[in-house]
Parts: structure tokens; sequence; C-alpha cells
């Protein structure tokens, strides 16, 4: 922040996150806090993961609500959203942008499909996190 400012910085947060064991005792007084902390330093944006559902029962709290009561700036919400649930968060003022991570893989023009309301291709999870092309480049644009 010293070098471009505090309105061009922006941190993603994975409250929920329990990869190794890293899964914070108390995540909701944690990502709270966190939030408001940057919310004083004037970051640009804050980019909240929801937690995956077989997330440990520490994680259980509404991040999105929460996150943004704490937050002034931009709050980007991810995890699970599809084109709907997404305009509703955002129309609801929980968030005011949406990222899709998963949906992307299966619809290289995602941006397109919502737009134009044509169907989501579903990805094929057994294919994540594997080398070769099938499940990375083999998903076809929908026109």
């Amino acid at each position: 922040a010293e070098v471009w400012g505090p309105g061009r910085v922006g941190v993603r947060v994975s409250p929920g996150g329990s990869f190794n064991d890293m899964l914070d005792g108390d995540p909701r007084a944690t990502y709270v806090w966190l939030a408001k902390q940057l919310s004083a330093r004037r970051a640009a944006y804050l980019h909240v993961v929801r937690p995956f559902p077989f997330a440990p029962a520490e994680a259980a709290f509404d991040v999105w609500a929460e996150l943004r009561q704490a937050f002034d700036g931009a709050l980007i919400a991810n995890g699970g959203l599809d084109p709907k649930s997404a305009a509703d968060l955002i129309a609801a003022g929980v968030a005011d942008l949406a990222a899709f991570g998963r949906p992307f893989i299966a619809n290289p023009d995602l941006p397109a499909r919502i737009r134009n309301g044509w169907p989501l291709a579903q990805p094929d999870a057994s294919t994540f996190y594997t080398p070769g092309p099938k499940g990375y480049t083999d998903y076809a644009a929908f026109a």
C-alpha cells in the first residue's frame, strides 16, 4: 500500500479454509476484525471465499453478510455461486461484485453465457488438478 496507495490494494480471504489444518480457532472473530482493519485502512476491495459445505463447523457463519457489515469498500463474493444467486447477493447489497471459479473451468465463455442466458456446462471434478488437456482445454464454447 505504501507504493500504490490503499485504494489500489485488495485482499482475498478464505475464512473456512482448512487445508493442512490452517483453520483459525475463531474464524468469525478473526475475519470480522480483519475486515474492520482493512476498512479503516481504505483497502480497495475484500474478496471473500465462502467456506465449502464440508468446512469445519467453526467456519459456519454468514461470511458475506457479516464481513459486508465490517468492510466499507467493495466486497467480492466467491464460492458456490451461479448467475442468479450472484445477482441476488448484489441486488441485496451483500456484495458489490461476484467472482466465479469452478464455473469458468467448464465454460471458457462464461461471461457470454451469463449475458445471453445460455446454459452452463458442468465441470468434471475428476479432472481437477491433473496433468494433460482433459478438463483443462477441452471444454467448448457455447456458440
